[in-house]
């Protein structure tokens, strides 16, 4: 009979964003070697000689992980255990959009499963084992062929990337078969927003006039730029997130709190706004009609609205740091690129320097 050997590891290739690194157990029978997850993470520091140390759980922890290799050597005794290190990468990803769906936002749900499909169709059957730097490449060229954005090719790439990820950290494959591919590197769209005054065109568009469904878009359009919330939460707002003087809620997408004081303009919106908002595609088709009638040469879709928001803030003097936290973003260098917008607050304090 195979000798079964089970070891705990600690996986100091990758870490979360508190800096822990996944304990997984590597099983080897015949120089075949899979990793079992424990859903146990800890620091670098905390583990040593096979088991967790300087932990306050430390006890607790080792007991666990033994409970599990016993679980294992079970499983291999009874003839159970089966090492499989080609797998299929189309039904681990469908394993994981389903896994990882109540924790997505609908939209990133929906992504994910465009990516998967776009990739099937480029190689209908697909193994661990035959993705590597010239599949990618190949991949690359064929979403250039069928007329995807740079960013849509990047963030196809990018699934492709944290499936493997999650392969690593479940142990499926051991050693990552992308660590020598770069791939393109991202590309920041470009992002349209408006100007105050022409801001104030769709106000004065939504007060005056007699298109009532245009009206409704143009008053949701100027809710987004007073508050700055995505469509999926415009979407879902009613007034139950009004609390006192300010709008509470949690953001579908990044799954963060975020808390609006309601200013003048935003008051004066909420009396205005009117429930069932529309598709994104149908309120962005009303946009294009909104800006027409408004004489704005703009693409306008409802995100524009999130970026007019941004762009306002720090031109009238608002902080990065706080932006960040209005938009909901988890990291401040996702926020950093409406620096890049807009000159005008730069330009404001060279003259204050220097004299107009």
């Amino acid at each position: 009979m195979e000798k079964l050997n089970l070891t705990p590891t600690i996986n100091l290739q990758r870490a979360d964003k508190e800096g822990k690194h996944a304990i997984r157990i590597r099983s080897t029978i015949k120089r075949k070697v899979k990793y079992h997850g424990t859903g146990i993470s800890v620091l670098k520091n905390q583990f040593k000689n096979k088991e967790i140390v300087s932990h306050p759980n430390k006890n607790l922890l080792n007991a666990s992980i033994r409970s599990m290799m016993a679980e294992i050597e079970k499983d291999f005794l009874e003839g159970s255990l089966n090492i499989k290190p080609d797998k299929d990468f189309y039904q681990f990803c469908e394993a994981k959009i389903k896994q990882q769906k109540s924790k997505d936002s609908s939209g990133t749900w929906r992504h994910k499963k465009a990516y998967l499909s776009k990739l099937k169709q480029f190689k209908p059957r697909l193994r661990f084992s035959e993705i590597n730097p010239s599949f990618m490449l190949d991949f690359e060229n064929y979403c250039r062929k069928i007329g995807n954005k740079p960013t849509t090719v990047w963030s196809s790439i990018k699934f492709i990337r944290t499936m493997v990820n999650a392969g690593l950290d479940d142990g499926v494959i051991t050693g990552n078969p992308l660590k020598k591919f770069k791939g393109q590197s991202y590309i920041n769209p470009e992002r349209s927003f408006l100007t105050e005054e022409e801001i104030d065109r769709i106000e004065q568009f939504a007060v005056s006039s007699k298109r009532e469904v245009l009206v409704k878009v143009a008053n949701w359009f100027l809710f987004g730029c007073y508050t700055a919330l995505r469509y999926s939460d415009v979407r879902n707002f009613d007034h139950s997130k009004i609390v006192g003087e300010r709008i509470i809620l949690r953001t579908e997408k990044a799954k963060t709190d975020v808390s609006i004081k309601i200013h003048p303009k935003l008051k004066a919106i909420l009396m205005r706004i009117e429930p069932d908002v529309f598709t994104n595609q149908k309120v962005n088709e009303y946009l294009k009609i909104i800006a027409e009638n408004c004489g704005i040469e703009k693409n306008l879709t409802f995100h524009s609205s999130r970026h007019s928001f941004a762009v306002y803030f720090l031109n009238h003097g608002g902080s990065m740091e706080t932006l960040s936290k209005l938009l909901g973003h988890s990291s401040l260098r996702t926020t950093s690129i409406y620096g890049k917008i807009t000159n005008l607050r730069i330009d404001d304090e060279v003259d204050k320097v220097w004299g107009d």
